[in-house]
């Protein structure tokens, strides 16, 4: 049996004004420990909010890839790793000493600049074409004239390079 709904009227025929009103939902936020992100293992970053073993694994295998982080924002320049979740996380990193591993340009094989996430293989093949045709780099400058290396990676890749 349906009944016509009077408007000011709720369930049963009674107004609106008899229900309670309602309070909004206050959520608690805990606060976080602190991590450093160069230094932090796997479980410690499975201790902030939205990361899970996954995530973590990720994370640490994309730093010890990178030779550390020199900013808080290459973070989220990892895998899977959502905008939303970098963004709650945030607050809870710190950035310590970076003790960055260099990237030996003039010493390194093919693979092994291969293996770091702001070169690629074709960059890598570059970097070593023009180093076998010009001789070795003495200064950033010099990787400029790569043309497979984007000038974007350039400017990412600028505080790992020693000559």
């Amino acid at each position: 049996m349906l009944r016509k709904v009077r408007s000011g009227t709720g369930v049963e025929g009674r107004s609106f004004q008899h229900y309670p009103e309602r309070k909004p939902y206050k959520k608690e936020t805990k606060p976080c420990t602190p991590i450093d992100v160069n230094t932090s293992d796997t479980s410690a970053w499975q201790s902030l909010r939205g990361i899970g073993p996954v995530l973590a694994n990720r994370i640490v295998k994309f730093r010890d890839k990178l030779g550390g982080f020199y900013a808080l924002e290459q973070v989220r320049e990892t895998y899977g790793l959502a905008d939303s979740v970098f963004q709650k996380i945030l607050p809870c990193l710190t950035l310590g000493n970076p003790g960055l591993k260099p990237l030996l340009i003039n010493q390194v094989t093919l693979n092994e600049m291969a293996t770091h996430p702001y070169i690629g293989f074709k960059a890598a093949r570059g970097i070593l074409n023009w180093k076998d045709q010009h001789g070795p780099f003495t200064k950033p400058e010099d990787l400029e004239e790569v043309v497979a290396l984007e000038k974007q990676k350039l400017e990412r890749l600028r505080p790992y390079l020693q000559f």
